[in-house]
């Protein structure tokens, strides 16, 4: 979910304003275990809210696939205590197929104010070969890759309508 926030950040063809808050404990090149555990504490989002220095009138995008973690339920319940609109992007369907781990029993898309269904799979590996058990290729990462371009992409062609002129990156190897 990390790289998903990563995406549009200081990216030639992205948008100047956006910040993503990038805990090192949650992720994975600092321990996939660890961030496995990490991920299910109560109580960091807060904290994590209040470093980033986003604020109401802001919106807050949440990546999860299960949407069932506490930090990304608490985060999304947090900033909307702060009046940050929150947007999950996250499978609807694995969603639905697990329990919440976060002590209000809420999953991500039961606690933001948009959902986007990134149509993944509960398990997220699609590809099944024969003689071999575990599936391989996850799909989440790709949608919600495409998905956060084509936001980006329509936020910009909105505000060119309106005659604002939003502050794009350029490659700095141009």
């Amino acid at each position: 979910s990390h790289m998903v926030c990563e995406e549009p950040f200081y990216r030639a063809g992205g948008l100047v304003p956006i910040y993503p808050i990038l805990e090192p404990s949650l992720m994975l090149h600092c321990g996939a275990y660890k961030g496995t555990l990490m991920e299910r504490l109560e109580g960091m989002a807060e904290i994590l809210l209040e470093e980033s220095g986003i604020q109401s009138g802001d919106i807050l995008f949440l990546v999860s696939n299960s949407g069932r973690n506490s930090v990304v339920v608490e985060a999304a319940i947090e900033a909307r205590k702060m009046g940050i609109t929150t947007v999950a992007i996250t499978s609807i369907s694995h969603s639905r197929q697990v329990e919440s781990r976060h002590k209000s029993g809420k999953k991500l898309y039961e606690v933001t104010d948009y959902v986007i269904d990134n149509c993944g799979i509960p398990g997220d590996a699609v590809i099944q070969f024969d003689n071999f058990n575990q599936k391989v290729g996850p799909k989440s990462s790709i949608a919600d890759l495409t998905i956060v371009n084509i936001i980006v992409i329509n936020t910009v062609e909105k505000l060119l309508a309106k005659g604002i002129i939003p502050p794009v990156f350029i490659s700095s190897n141009l």
